[in-house]
């Protein structure tokens, strides 16, 4: 569940794996839904999403290689292995860059 308000989100903790696909989709949520999420852990929301899809392998060839982006925010990796890459890229990525120089 996701509080647009606020940018926090608590996750069911049934859910072992943080991965999506292509079919990513959102719903309102219903009252009956906060019973199946903890509130004791939130996540701020761009931290989740970016988790999320850095843990999904699907998205890995969504960029084009020939196109420039830039970052808006510095991401924060929930596992310690990907930390140092994620700074790595995101000082790359954070004033924009093409992902095949970066590569």
């Amino acid at each position: 569940i996701i509080d647009n308000r606020t940018q926090i989100a608590w996750l069911e903790p049934s859910r072992q794996k943080t991965q999506t696909n292509m079919s990513f989709n959102f719903a309102f949520a219903k009252t009956s839904d906060f019973t199946k999420v903890s509130r004791k852990k939130d996540y701020y929301v761009q931290d989740w999403l970016w988790n999320l899809i850095w843990t999904s392998n699907n998205f890995e060839n969504l960029a084009s290689k020939d196109s420039y982006f830039k970052i808006d925010y510095w991401p924060q990796p929930y596992q310690k292995e990907y930390r140092k890459v994620s700074l790595q890229l995101s000082a790359c990525f954070i004033q924009g860059a093409k992902i095949t120089d970066v590569a």
